[in-house]
């Protein structure tokens, strides 16, 4: 039930086999110092007993909502899904395989609390398979206030694109929803959100602890899944064309972060042996990219070299690697 001293924050779980942690996550969010929580945890068909875990703690915990999928459909579906039914003034996304410190919603809607704004981001824990702690993230050294032009110009620098760290004013997401069937969807939605935010927070806290695991998109064999990135960067850079063109910055480091993504993709791809296999949709992605004026871009004279390499026949650039490869 949503008050005013305290509203509800609804955290969207989605699910897909990870039976190895999600007990551990769930556990981490019904233990939460903030208690007015409505936690929707999305099943997307798991086959490995995550289903029956979840299961188990939405009988002990009435703040649970399970909803189950007939069919894998991803994780930008399972949180659509929750989107669609969270009654919360405040949403939060978890992902199944990591865990959150108790006080991270005391902590986040505190702020909010005090400074009315749309998007508080906190600090992480990176940490391996095992839970074991590897890393420490924190958007800033200090707490900072982002207003105007400075919210698009930290996301488009940083490439902040997570969207599990952060706490958002449910209005933030009313008409926003993530890409079905794309990988790397945040990327595809998270420069709107800081753009359309009128303020957002930063912490330094660390309070969520992101499972770096092996089985991860990023470390996955090369697959045509991995051109998703491109598209994503692509389309974040339309954007700031669109919105800010006369922003050689944001211009700038937009377009940047889309050629190091695109040439780190032929990279792998060639690397693993996937040129051919993905011959036509190395050709769609490099084709997206052929008529975008990279005059902005400021890139080297080797990566400006390496991409024309690319668009004017990429199995050039098979060649040129090989050779390189051998001399």
């Amino acid at each position: 039930m949503n008050n005013r001293t305290n509203p509800l924050i609804s955290v969207i779980v989605p699910v897909y086999n990870v039976a190895p942690y999600v007990e551990a996550c769930l556990r981490s969010i019904v233990c939460q110092s903030y208690k007015n929580i409505e936690i929707l945890v999305v099943d997307d068909a798991s086959t490995d007993g995550s289903y029956d875990i979840c299961q188990k703690f939405a009988v002990t915990d009435k703040r649970i909502q399970l909803i189950q999928h007939s069919e894998n459909s991803g994780i930008s579906a399972a949180r659509n899904t929750a989107l669609k039914i969270a009654k919360g003034d405040y949403i939060s996304f978890i992902d199944s395989d990591d865990t959150i410190e108790k006080n991270m919603y005391t902590t986040m809607y505190s702020i909010i609390q005090k400074t009315g704004v749309d998007i508080v981001v906190c600090g992480y824990h990176c940490m391996d398979e095992n839970g074991k702690i590897t890393r420490h993230c924190s958007p800033s050294e200090t707490c900072i206030l982002l207003r105007g032009i400075e919210k698009i110009k930290y996301n488009i620098s940083t490439s902040d694109n997570c969207v599990w760290n952060k706490l958002y004013k449910r209005s933030m997401l009313d008409n926003v929803r993530f890409p079905f069937g794309k990988t790397f969807e945040d990327i595809f939605i998270m420069h709107k959100l800081f753009d359309d935010a009128h303020e957002i927070y930063m912490i330094p806290e660390r309070l969520y602890n992101y499972r770096h695991r092996t089985t991860g998109i990023t470390l996955r064999p090369f697959s045509n899944t991995n051109l998703d990135i491109v598209e994503a960067y692509l389309e974040r850079y339309k954007y700031i064309l669109s919105e800010y063109p006369d922003s050689q910055i944001l211009l700038k480091a937009a377009g940047q972060h889309l050629i190091d993504n695109f040439l780190y993709c032929f990279m792998r791809a060639f690397t693993e042996n996937k040129m051919e296999v993905y011959a036509n949709e190395l050709k769609q992605t490099a084709d997206s990219i052929r008529n975008i004026d990279r005059s902005k871009f400021d890139l080297s004279p080797e990566t400006e070299n390496t991409v024309n390499l690319i668009l004017k026949d990429f199995r050039l650039y098979i060649l040129a690697m090989k050779f390189r490869k051998t001399a």
